[in-house]
């Protein structure tokens, strides 16, 4: 029992995190494999070896007709540690079982897939999981993309948000080798399609995915989302408040 209660400690984040989307296409170009294999090697390193993220994550139980829930639930709380790096054993189980129904897909009877988009990060699909059928609505699915990686490569990944100097020498943080060919691309694409009507933050997420794609089309990385997003904030703003 002392065992089964023991929690669960996984490695630490490395705080940069890319939509589903971000990184199967990163698989993609490291690996040379297509969408299929992309997702299945995600999958086979998701919570171990790779750190995962979501925006919100739900559950709801159906026991099965032999179990009186009543009984059989009486003892339980709601659980939401399975994203916290120290984990109990039963949301480790769950957040497991979650990414095996993807990566077997409809192959096998492990479970079933109602809704899944690499795209948006957004799944839901049915576990069993202690005598009960649960179902898991995902929103927002992200990796960590160091880890990710590193899992391919072999070799340390170095973070954007890692400092190479001393900070107090003022040094800041390097930048991302990907950063030149980003800026590039954003003023290309800016160039020919001109920079979305709005103001504040509307229009960023089409602009980000837009410079992402055409990079992923020249098989180039793109930085995180989170280094990204602060200059093309920065960028829209200045565009809209120039004289039309």
């Amino acid at each position: 029992m002392a065992e089964i209660n023991r929690p669960i400690v996984l490695e630490a984040a490395s705080g940069e995190w890319i939509s589903s989307r971000e990184a199967k296409s990163l698989v993609e170009r490291l690996c040379q494999v297509d969408d299929s294999d992309a997702i299945r090697a995600i999958c086979r390193r998701a919570v171990m070896v790779v750190p995962v993220m979501v925006a919100t994550w739900s559950r709801s139980e159906d026991p099965h007709d032999y179990i009186d829930r009543m009984d059989y639930f009486s003892e339980q709380e709601p659980d939401n540690t399975h994203f916290s790096r120290t984990i109990n054993r039963r949301a480790f189980t769950e957040i497991c079982d979650f990414f095996v129904v993807l990566e077997q897909h409809k192959d096998i009877g492990v479970g079933q897939i109602h809704h899944e988009n690499w795209a948006t990060g957004d799944f839901e699909v049915t576990i069993e999981c202690d005598f009960s059928d649960v179902k898991l609505t995902i929103v927002g699915l992200q990796f960590d993309r160091v880890a990710l990686m590193r899992s391919f490569t072999g070799g340390a990944i170095t973070s954007a948000l890692d400092h190479t100097e001393n900070p107090r020498k003022g040094a800041g943080r390097p930048a991302s080798p990907a950063w030149p060919q980003w800026i590039a691309e954003l003023v290309s694409y800016i160039h020919e399609n001109g920079f979305p009507a709005g103001e504040g933050s509307q229009g960023q997420e089409s602009v980000i995915s837009a410079v992402a794609d055409r990079l992923a089309e020249r098989g180039l990385e793109c930085p995180s989302r989170a280094t990204v997003q602060t200059a093309v904030s920065a960028v829209l703003d200045r565009l809209r408040s120039s004289p039309a």
